[in-house]
């Protein structure tokens, strides 16, 4: 396994890319990115993270990706407009595939999001 990015700044640039190279994934897949493929980019986000960790065992990238989606499921359970929030879900689920394998604390969790939503600039353009 890779390195953890050591600042809040590193998370920050590193989880910018993985947004990034999601949407243009979905943009290959149909062409434009719709406001559907936007609610989904979360998808992408324990891909990317199993990736910039190296993580190598298949089932470990799935449950990465198992409990990213599970986290954000919950989630939208309990507040069906969050759905819209497409950064803050993509960053969230790149944190939670982080968190499946207990790679950082949710104290640390907490700390990039806090960072993060205040210093984050927008990646995904509403349409």
């Amino acid at each position: 396994m890779t390195k953890l990015p050591r600042k809040n700044k590193h998370w920050q640039k590193e989880i910018a890319d993985a947004i990034s190279e999601s949407i243009k994934l979905a943009e290959a897949e149909s062409g434009v990115l719709s406001a559907g493929a936007k609610e989904n980019l979360f998808k992408y986000a324990a891909m990317f993270a199993a990736k910039n960790r190296a993580v190598q065992s298949r089932e470990d990238r799935v449950a990465m990706s198992r409990y990213a989606a599970q986290a954000r499921a919950r989630d939208f359970q309990l507040s069906p407009g969050d759905v819209s929030n497409y950064d803050i879900n993509f960053m969230l689920a790149y944190l939670d595939a982080h968190r499946s394998l207990d790679l950082i604390s949710e104290k640390k969790l907490d700390d990039i999001m806090a960072f993060m939503t205040v210093e984050f600039e927008p990646l995904i353009q509403d349409a």
